[in-house]
């Protein structure tokens, strides 16, 4: 838009060179100040290392550990499973820690020998609980006597309906915690940007890290976002974000409860998507099948979980979806839940196979 004009018609010539890898000077000024004063963050510009996206971000961290030997990475039982697979393929080895209605059990991380975890406190990927208070005490007490390491993932943080914002664990303690964001949602994937703020000991490991991997992020982008965020039209966009958003989460949790009352939907009060708990006994995967023969996409929860899920379960996102095709949508669950008993063994595979190209990864 005029934002991005704007910048190819100021920006000096200096500024479509490389510049510095871990981002502009510019853009992490604005970064600073925008997450202290909407996620409570606490650092300078100077701690903040611009990457492309949270995957990349997330892949520079489980480097850096690697180097230092680390290899074991607590992550929440139920999460996302791509992330899971990248972190195998880096050499890592994920240590499954069960999350209940209260977050992630910190008594389970703390009889692990890993020193490192990754966790979704704002918003958990995919169940949509919260770390409460008791919790994020706990975890960063574990932090702090352990000399461990918390990857902060600040999943879906700027989506919040009716409960009142948490700020990020980062802010709380600097010392410990690293914090991953992105524009992925707010503005687009495309764009490939998102930050990194770093433990200050571990900041020149993460920015040599940063330089050999690619020397530095989308540019432009970069500089476009600087503006947005000094503008204050990124905060404008997101208010309308959370508007549209809001409206598209209660026409589906509406649909769900008038078509199909047994089943309940559960972490509904921030985020772009719902999880959904299906009546006990019914397939999970015939269900993702059926769904899926009839045009719908939708998460299975056993492919996200190592071993604690309690009971069968679907992610739904509503991101995309007016009113009207929540309607649509929630029909075809209808009458996919009927069809589970027609699916065969060769649906169910490809199915299952074919969801996992669109897990919510960044």
């Amino acid at each position: 838009g005029s934002a991005a004009r704007d910048v190819l018609k100021d920006l000096p010539d200096a500024g479509f060179g490389y510049g510095e890898p871990w981002g502009p000077w510019e853009l992490r000024r604005q970064l600073s100040s925008y997450l202290s004063r909407v996620r409570g963050s606490v650092t300078a510009p100077d701690g903040i290392v611009v990457v492309s996206g949270v995957t990349q971000g997330l892949t520079l961290l489980c480097r850096m550990l690697l180097r230092e030997g680390e290899k074991r990475l607590a992550v929440e039982d139920p999460s996302n499973a791509v992330q899971r697979q990248l972190l195998s393929r880096l050499g890592m080895q994920p240590v499954d820690v069960p999350v209940d209605d209260a977050g992630l059990r910190v008594d389970a991380l703390a009889a692990t020998d890993a020193r490192a975890v990754l966790c979704t406190p704002a918003h958990q990927y995919p169940s949509g609980v919260v770390l409460s208070p008791e919790r994020r005490e706990q975890l960063l007490r574990w932090a702090s006597r352990t000399g461990g390491l918390i990857i902060e993932d600040d999943y879906d943080a700027e989506f919040r309906y009716e409960r009142a914002p948490l700020g990020c664990l980062q802010g709380m303690d600097p010392e410990h915690v690293a914090l991953l964001g992105s524009v992925s949602k707010t503005l687009a994937p495309a764009l490939r940007i998102g930050w990194v703020l770093t433990p200050p000991q571990l900041l020149a490991a993460l920015r040599g890290i940063k330089r050999d991997d690619d020397f530095g992020s989308n540019a432009i982008g970069q500089h476009v976002l600087a503006r947005l965020l000094d503008s204050g039209l990124y905060d404008r966009h997101l208010r309308g974000l959370r508007r549209r958003y809001r409206k598209r989460r209660d026409a589906f949790v509406q649909a769900v409860e008038r078509k199909l009352p047994d089943w309940q939907v559960m972490g509904s009060a921030g985020g772009l998507h719902l999880t959904v708990a299906v009546p006990p006994g019914m397939s999970e995967s015939r269900l993702v099948a059926a769904a899926a023969g009839l045009g719908l996409s939708v998460l299975g929860l056993e492919a996200m979980s190592g071993s604690t899920m309690s009971g069968p379960g679907i992610v739904v996102s509503y991101a995309r979806a007016t009113p009207d095709m929540s309607e649509d949508a929630v029909g075809r669950l209808v009458r996919a839940s009927q069809l589970v008993d027609q699916v065969t063994p060769e649906m169910e595979a490809a199915a299952v196979s074919a969801s996992m190209l669109w897990h919510d990864v960044d």
